[in-house]
């Protein structure tokens, strides 16, 4: 995320959820400025495909913890 004031990188230095959605609030880097930004959380489903020999199957997201404990053991 970019500083509006100077266009420097902004972090995250706290989150406030509100329901549906988020507030977080960031700050420059570069300048200091604090701002805040809104989030709105959406919620769809993810999209199935077929295979080449027609079968539906429906996609998942990968498990991200999995993904890094293969990668460090191999």
């Amino acid at each position: 995320m970019q500083c509006p004031k100077c266009n420097g990188r902004a972090y995250v230095y706290a989150t406030k959820p509100a329901g549906t959605l988020k507030q977080r609030y960031r700050q420059c880097r570069i300048c200091g400025h604090r701002f805040s930004t809104w989030e709105e959380i959406e919620d769809r489903e993810l999209r199935g495909y077929e295979t080449s020999n027609g079968s539906k199957k429906e996609r998942q997201a990968p498990d991200l913890f999995e993904f890094n404990a293969k990668k460090k053991a191999g």
